[in-house]
């Protein structure tokens, strides 16, 4: 079956050159990344969301108390995704 997807040009552009390095195709990558994404939401029972946090909560740096124009800093909105998809 064939599906489409727009992709930001640095990631599509990065996806191809790691195809080129490692000589395999994008459909290869993208099936393997997305079979692996939903494999680990299923015995997770996480939301996709959630997952993608969890990997990428440790990259980031504690913010200082410095307010967003809605009020609330990263931090504060980093606790209510937690919440929103923790079990």
């Amino acid at each position: 079956m064939t599906t489409s997807a727009r992709l930001p040009r640095d990631l599509e552009r990065r996806l191809r050159q790691y195809c080129e390095a490692q000589g395999t195709t994008k459909t290869r990558v993208i099936e393997t990344a997305l079979k692996r994404w939903l494999d680990e939401a299923r015995e997770t029972g996480k939301h996709p969301a959630a997952l993608a946090f969890d990997r990428i909560e440790p990259l980031l740096k504690p913010e200082r108390t410095v307010l967003r124009r809605n009020g609330r800093s990263s931090d504060a909105v980093r606790r209510a995704i937690r919440a929103k998809h923790s079990d």
